[in-house]
């Protein structure tokens, strides 16, 4: 129960929480999560969900994922507390989770856009390093520093790559590879000076 305290009663219980005497109706107690405020029907004693539809714990479970959890396991028992349950009940619980609709959408648009922070921040770096040796190649001071800024910025753009021309592949078998080394193995001793 960590992460909540009630600011009404400060009792632990979620069933006495908040109720005061002779109150028989419906009642919202707000519980306050490390997220913001959770309301908590006392008469059914559950959490009642948020606007996206998913409890803190759930959200909890979502940050968890995105945040680079390992695996759903790791993200549930991250979220939950799941110290008295066996794996295979936290690896079913994680894997009903992975399939909450919600939850699945969340993460998909989650992953979604961290996959563009990631692709932007490599071509803001890609830019500035580009810009920097155009500058470094344009001013600086010395002929040594302005040259190696433009063979930087030439390998940078393909531009010195080194071009390998490929011959037909060889069709010859084995055998016929083997009798031409020997040939040229041949040729190349006999060609040899001996001692003597």
């Amino acid at each position: 129960m960590t992460g909540r305290s009630n600011r009404h009663t400060g009792s632990s219980n979620p069933r006495t929480r908040g109720r005061g005497a002779g109150r028989g109706h419906l009642a919202l107690v707000e519980e306050v999560f490390d997220d913001g405020l959770m309301p908590w029907d006392e008469v059914t004693g559950s959490r009642v969900k948020g606007e996206d539809g998913l409890t803190n714990k759930q959200r909890a479970f979502v940050r968890a994922m995105l945040g680079g959890a390992p695996s759903a396991t790791s993200a549930y028992k991250e979220a939950y507390d799941a110290e008295r349950m066996s794996p295979k009940s936290i690896h079913n619980e994680a894997g009903r989770l992975m399939s909450h609709p919600v939850i699945a959408r969340r993460l998909a648009v989650g992953f979604a856009e961290q996959e563009e922070r990631a692709l932007y921040s490599e071509v803001s770096r890609s830019r500035f390093v580009i810009e920097r040796l155009t500058f470094e190649a344009l001013h600086a001071p010395a002929d040594a520093s302005r040259v190696a800024a433009l063979v930087a910025l030439g390998r940078s753009c393909g531009l010195f790559t080194s071009k390998v021309q490929v011959d037909e592949p060889d069709r010859r078998s084995a055998a016929e590879i083997g009798e031409a080394l020997e040939a040229k193995l041949k040729g190349l001793l006999a060609d040899r000076p001996t001692c003597g």
